[in-house]
């Protein structure tokens, strides 16, 4: 990594509602299977890059892009740490746009998909206990408002509870442009 670059996410917000709800679902949760809690989300991208130009482009998104809606796909779970337990989201134009606005903007070709979830539970378990856990979580809404994008430090990989402990909140910003 090149001095002063570092590994940011960029991420988009639920609209208070949903927010709320889902933050109350991811604490229950992490408090009752001992898992690190943290904010509901869904990624966009992460890159390497400098703060300042992070911010930027943050800045940059959400003055051209407006809030947007995803429809609620299901509740899934995965041998992946950051998908143990999530909702799944149908894939969207606006969504997609924003993912790929940031991807060509910071000029990378990782191989990161934009998929479009929100993780309700970082935990190593047994994939029965996932699947338990996945039919039993229903979720209230059919469609989830999102009206805010987010900058973080993040950690290279997110493997462990101490990774997630390890975010740090850079900037937020209101969606409040146009759509793409």
């Amino acid at each position: 990594m090149e001095q002063g670059r570092q590994k940011v996410a960029f991420w988009l917000v639920p609209a208070a509602d949903a927010k709320a709800y889902f933050e109350s679902l991811i604490n229950d949760l992490a408090a009752r299977l001992e898992a690190p809690a943290f904010e509901p989300h869904v990624t966009l991208q992460g890159a390497e890059m400098e703060e300042g130009s992070a911010i930027e482009l943050l800045d940059d998104i959400a003055a051209v892009s407006a809030p947007l809606q995803l429809d609620v796909d299901g509740v899934e779970c995965s041998e992946k740490y950051t998908k143990t337990l999530y909702v799944q989201f149908r894939a969207s134009e606006e969504a997609s746009g924003i993912s790929d606005a940031v991807a060509r903007a910071v000029g990378r070709r990782s191989g990161y998909k934009f998929d479009p979830h929100l993780s309700l539970l970082y935990k190593t378990m047994p994939e029965e206990v996932k699947k338990e856990l996945a039919r039993e979580t229903q979720i209230p809404f059919a469609r989830v408002s999102f009206d805010a994008v987010k900058l973080l430090s993040v950690p290279t990989a997110i493997k462990a509870p101490q990774d997630v402990h390890a975010w740090r909140i850079i900037a937020e910003r209101a969606l409040t442009g146009r759509s793409r």
